[in-house]
């Protein structure tokens, strides 16, 4: 168990980065109302939710069908992310009195 300790922190690790990503990334999209950034905002809240799967499957279930599972939320990220860098949507300019 205790050689599984530095495996396990990085598990915990990347949930917590990635949380926080997300958080960063809502903030930008609910300040810019852009889709680009709704599609990131959207990636970051689905690693993060893999991030948990993954971190309790390591630590406490052991499943080779919750990796599988990871492996497919892997591909659904990087769909989210190309879409994101594909959109063009236009910019609004918000009026300095707004």
């Amino acid at each position: 168990m205790i050689d599984q300790l530095p495996h396990n922190m990085l598990h915990v690790t990347a949930t917590v980065v990635s949380v926080v990503l997300f958080i960063i990334a809502l903030l930008v999209y609910m300040r810019n109302m852009r889709k680009r950034f709704l599609f990131v905002c959207l990636g970051f809240f689905v690693f993060s939710i893999k991030e948990v799967i993954l971190a309790v499957n390591v630590m406490y279930i052991g499943s080779q069908q919750l990796e599988i599972v990871s492996h497919a939320l892997d591909m659904v990220i990087l769909g989210l992310f190309f879409i994101g860098l594909l959109t063009h949507d236009e910019f609004r300019k918000r009026s300095a009195g707004a």
